[in-house]
């Protein structure tokens, strides 16, 4: 099973960082759903746009602006929702992992601005990746083993750093600090370490930038948002208190438990 995952936040370093993005499970489901993506690119991206190499980035399709800057508003956010329905559209799972970077910044007296960003993002990363490794082990066969995907970025060092050691047996030595998941550490179900990949040569991860892009912007109460929000929420597996309630239909996969 590849996860594929990708960061928002606020990088005036205010506020949360989230790291979230979908579950696909080995097999053809994946060629499936990366034809489904080539024609929605196909509908919304100018072929000229294409050839360049221009890809679905939420932020610019929710603001119009970047690559979109001479595109219909609105049909630009009706592809931000084609986005965020793939999820509910392939029956996906939908992980996520949250990091306040205000309050690990006081926690660790990191004062620099580079570093607490690298901290937030790190430490979003982690979570979420735990966050992997509690679903797999409580939602799938014995089995499964899962590989997660990241959207590269300037933290990846860091990221694949702490990955490594939260597989390791020295892992046990966070129990303390992380009392909610110690169950989880160290890694036993993500087989291997993360992998880092650009969103023009693997179009999943433009699925987990738009979905995100939503959850972050869903937590701060965005106008708006639930147009893009209501297709995600019935597939997220591991939900925060401020999210809201699940819908009362749910079709996602696993079990839904609140961290």
């Amino acid at each position: 099973m590849n996860v594929y995952l990708d960061e928002s936040g606020t990088h005036d370093l205010n506020g949360t960082f989230i790291y979230a993005g979908v579950a696909v499970p080995d097999g053809p489901l994946q060629l499936k759903i990366e034809r489904h993506l080539a024609q929605l690119a196909e509908k919304y991206i100018r072929r000229e746009d294409l050839s360049a190499g221009v890809v679905f980035h939420a932020t610019n399709l929710m603001q119009g602006n970047g690559a979109f800057k001479t595109y219909d508003r609105d049909r630009l956010r009706d592809a931000l929702q084609r986005l965020c329905e793939v999820p509910r559209l392939f029956n996906l799972p939908v992980l996520m992992g949250v990091c306040d970077v205000d309050r690990i910044a006081r926690k660790y007296e990191i004062s620099e601005g580079k570093q607490k960003l690298r901290a937030g993002i790190t430490i979003a990363a982690c979570t979420c990746a735990i966050g992997v490794e509690r679903f797999l082990r409580e939602a799938t066969p014995d089995d499964q083993r899962g590989t997660l995907i990241f959207e590269n970025n300037d933290a990846r060092v860091d990221i694949l750093r702490n990955h490594n050691y939260l597989r390791s047996p020295e892992a046990i030595a966070e129990r303390e600090h992380l009392p909610d998941w110690s169950e989880f550490l160290p890694f036993q179900r993500i087989a291997e370490a993360p992998v880092f990949k650009e969103k023009r040569e693997t179009p999943l991860l433009q699925v987990a930038d738009a979905v995100a892009f939503t959850l972050n912007r869903k937590r701060n109460q965005a106008a708006g948002i639930d147009r893009f929000f209501d297709p995600i929420n019935g597939q997220l597996i591991l939900r925060l208190n401020d999210l809201g309630a699940r819908p009362r239909t749910n079709p996602g996969r696993g079990r839904s438990r609140r961290p």
